[in-house]
């Protein structure tokens, strides 16, 4: 059985949100999922990042948003400092 809002859904999504993101694995993969599933409409990944992030935490968390941006052509990566 095909899961058809599923399916509709891929056909239309041009924005993904992650709030709170502070570069971990599970964050990465969700985006990553959707870079990869075949979302040929997607045109845009907003990350926010939590306000009170170390320095150290905003440098790897940049990193990782970076290799994002990397890992697509078609993807523009936006990090906003909340």
């Amino acid at each position: 059985m095909q899961n058809i809002s599923y399916e509709c859904q891929r056909d239309i999504l041009k924005a993904v949100i992650v709030k709170n993101f502070i570069g971990g694995a599970k964050e990465l993969h969700i985006v990553k999922f959707f870079i990869r599933s075949g979302c040929e409409h997607l045109e845009r990944a907003e990350i926010y990042m939590p306000f009170d992030l170390d320095n150290g935490r905003k440098v790897f968390a940049h990193a990782k948003s970076e290799m994002l941006q990397r890992s697509s052509n078609h993807l523009q990566v936006v990090v906003h400092n909340s």
